[in-house]
């Protein structure tokens, strides 16, 4: 696997694409994080759209998708990224909770939820 530059960007999703992008093996990340160039960030378990799930549904996608990639690549995952880029105004801080840094990317309109 190659890349250029140092960010690697997949086609924005929608409901009539999500699921059929094409995804990185377990082992093409562990050899990503072995060059040292990439940091594993967490993306939820399920994909949802925050502003359509409860305050216990947000925390268990943060917590169970940062428990689960450490478990697997056994590095420390220090960011988060939200679906779609929505968030509740509280999530922030849930991220916090979990996460070192949470990376926020403010929209307006409404995505998909995929």
């Amino acid at each position: 696997m190659t890349a250029t530059g140092l960010s690697i960007k997949k086609p924005i999703m929608t409901a009539a694409n999500c699921g059929r992008n094409e995804k990185l093996t377990d082992e093409q990340v562990r050899l990503m994080l072995a060059s040292g160039l990439v940091e594993l960030g967490s993306h939820t378990v399920t994909h949802p759209n925050f502003l359509r799930l409860s305050r216990e549904e947000r925390e268990k996608e943060l917590r169970v998708s940062k428990r689960e990639l450490e478990n697997l690549f056994g590095v420390p995952v220090n960011s988060f990224a939200y679906p779609f880029g929505l968030f509740q105004e509280e999530d922030p801080d849930l991220a916090r909770a979990q996460v070192t840094r949470a990376r926020l990317r403010l929209r307006q309109e409404s995505k998909p939820n995929c």
